[in-house]
């Protein structure tokens, strides 16, 4: 897989984002515990449907409190999503064939299920 991911600036930049999403996880995970900010959202929702924002105080508002819900397995969530995406991310660099495709518990990887085999998830 030649030029996996879109090469090495691409490869770079996708570094960066996945930095940017830990950083703000961990941010989330302090601003959280905060009840002012929580308030804030609160009293912000009708002035936000006035401004014709309504729909993104809606998404800001539940995903904090999805955030909020977490508590202490803020720190798990944002460290697995960010471990799972520097794997993927170092089997694209390598060339993987298939990078999608997990290591097996050997650390070794699996040949992936033939096409015909997808689970309906995968859809």
């Amino acid at each position: 897989m030649p030029g996996a991911f879109c090469g090495a600036a691409c490869n770079e930049q996708r570094r960066h984002s996945i930095d940017l999403v830990e950083r703000l996880g961990r941010d989330l995970q302090r601003i959280v515990q905060k009840r002012f900010i929580h308030t804030a959202l609160k009293l912000a929702k009708g002035p936000a449907r006035l401004a014709g924002v309504g729909e993104l105080h809606r998404f800001l508002d539940t995903g904090f409190r999805a955030f909020q819900h977490l508590d202490t397995e803020a720190g798990t969530f944002v460290t697995t999503i960010t471990e799972r995406e520097r794997a993927l991310l170092e089997q694209m660099q390598s060339g993987h064939p298939h990078p999608l495709q997990p290591k097996d518990p050997a650390g070794g990887y699996s040949e992936p299920a033939a096409s015909g085999n997808r689970s309906s998830s995968c859809r």
